[in-house]
């Protein structure tokens, strides 16, 4: 190769990347002016996220104990409602060889036992003798009790009684308090986020229209969703005593938006909204270069069909039986919604 024939090719190599180059920058300028120009990123929204307090915490770990059925010290004091209180009884006021002392535990007013019980025992102490005197309904005998043991509610807890929660990697009541705490924070992130997603549907549904007009078969797609859901709606109703029609449901919107036409026409036209929403989508996923895969297909499938399981017992049965591209759609939307809401929550 001569001097002058690598000169040229030098030349030629640094002319594409000058060009290529420009295709790149002319490319992103016009996604800045796209994302500028459909305001996906300039909604001002509602949504916060709820903070995790200590009042919280514990209000969380009292429905965690009262779950497990309270948490009771032993106690000296007199005997209140709430407590548990065992005691031991008989008919005659003494133990022979041949009946014995029963032993009964019951919550003082929690209604287990008449209400003689709660009468007597209210303010007595452990180790205090008590006749308990029934009213006729329930025979009119006495028995002549002693209180043996009382247990009161403590909000009070200790390691050994958290320990017997059997919570994974818990068994102190810091430790208790930390999980409790990770697990609110999880719990109000993922709530966050799927308030921002449904607030940035609801803007782009009502601020964001694309420039391409959707495809007839497209829209026919949507009416038949629409038409299915109506018509499944009404069938629920009457399974339910509730005699209604398409018309019936479609009145007061159609009343509402001022719409002069018949029920048909209005399907027709709510689906073609529906059809260009999904146009909306499509084109913020070629802006965001938001792509589709295999994986995300068919992850996102097999938690739609675990909904579906009565129906489908094996998920290659429910992949067979669903419209590839209608649920691609759906799945590119919320992968859409999925990362706008990523960007609106570090903004």
């Amino acid at each position: 190769m001569n001097k002058k024939s690598s000169l040229k090719m030098v030349l030629a190599m640094t002319a594409i990347i000058i060009v290529a180059t420009g295709l790149y920058m002319f490319a992103g300028r016009w996604d800045d002016r796209r994302v500028k120009e459909l305001g996906y990123k300039d909604f001002s929204l509602e949504s916060t996220k709820q903070e995790v307090t200590d009042e919280l915490i514990q209000e969380t770990i009292d429905k965690t104990v009262e779950t497990a059925g309270g948490f009771f010290v032993e106690s000296d004091a007199p005997i209140k409602k709430g407590d548990i209180v065992t005691f031991t009884y008989t008919h005659d006021g003494h133990s022979d060889e041949e009946e014995g002392a029963h032993e009964e535990t019951f919550t003082v007013g929690g209604g287990e036992y008449p209400e003689e019980f709660d009468t007597a025992l209210t303010g007595k102490k452990k180790g205090d003798n008590v006749d308990i005197v029934l009213s006729e309904t329930y025979g009119g005998e006495t028995l002549y009790a002693t209180v043996t043991e009382v247990k009161t509610p403590s909000e009070d807890l200790t390691d050994e009684f958290v320990k017997g929660l059997g919570i994974d990697d818990v068994s102190t009541v810091e430790e208790l308090k930390g999980s409790v705490r990770a697990y609110l924070e999880e719990n109000f992130k993922e709530q966050y986020k799927k308030d921002i997603i449904a607030e940035l549907e609801e803007k782009i549904g009502e601020n964001i229209s694309s420039k391409n007009e959707p495809s007839e078969e497209l829209v026919s797609i949507f009416k038949a969703d629409v038409t299915k859901s109506l018509n499944e709606t009404v069938n629920y109703l009457a399974q339910n005593g509730e005699e209604t029609t398409i018309a019936d449901i479609l009145k007061p919107e159609m009343e509402n938006a001022e719409f002069e036409g018949t029920e048909d026409e209005y399907i027709d036209a709510y689906a073609k909204i529906l059809a260009k929403r999904c146009l909306v989508y499509e084109d913020i996923a070629k802006i965001e270069k938001i792509d589709l895969t295999e994986e995300d297909y068919y992850s996102a499938l097999a938690t739609i069909w675990l909904e579906n399981m009565n129906a489908y017992p094996e998920l290659k049965d429910f992949a067979r039986a669903v419209n590839k591209e209608e649920y691609s759609r759906v799945i590119l939307k919320n992968k859409v919604l999925e990362y706008l809401a990523d960007y609106y929550i570090v903004k």
